[in-house]
C-alpha cells in the first residue's frame, strides 16, 4: 500500500509540476491574477504531496507526531485558502461560511485517497 500511495504521489507531483508552469506561463502572456492564484495552489499541493512521499519513506505516515500533524495542517490551511482566492477571481463574491466547510470536505476527500 505505501508504495501505491508513494507512486501516486509521484504521478501527483508530475501532474500539478506540468499545471504550475502552465498556469505561470499564461499568467505572464495574460497577467490575470487568478492564474497566479493557480500556479500557488498548485504549488502548494506539490509540496504536500513530496511530504506525503517522505512521510511513506520514513515510515511515519500513520504516526501522530505534533510536529507531522501541524504541518500536514498547514498545507491544508494553504491549499483551502488559495482554493477560495480562485474561486473568488472567478465569481468576485466573498465566500461563505459553508463555502470553507464544503472546501474542507473536499480537500479531506482527496487527501484519503
Amino acid at each position: 500500500m505505501t508504495l501505491f500511495i508513494s507512486l501516486l504521489s509521484v504521478i501527483s507531483i508530475t501532474v500539478y509540476s506540468v499545471s504550475m508552469g502552465l498556469c505561470f506561463m499564461v499568467y505572464g502572456k495574460t497577467g490575470k491574477k487568478i492564474f497566479q492564484y493557480a500556479a500557488l495552489a498548485m504549488f502548494a499541493c506539490i509540496a504536500d504531496s513530496v511530504f506525503t512521499v517522505i512521510l511513506n519513506l520514513l515510515q511515519l505516515s500513520k504516526s501522530t507526531h505534533p510536529l507531522i500533524m501541524s504541518i500536514t495542517l498547514a498545507f491544508t490551511i494553504t491549499e483551502i485558502y488559495l482554493f477560495a482566492k480562485i474561486v473568488y477571481c472567478i465569481f468576485q463574491k466573498a465566500m461563505s461560511g459553508a463555502f470553507y466547510i464544503w472546501l474542507c470536505i473536499i480537500i479531506i476527500i482527496n487527501g484519503l485517497i
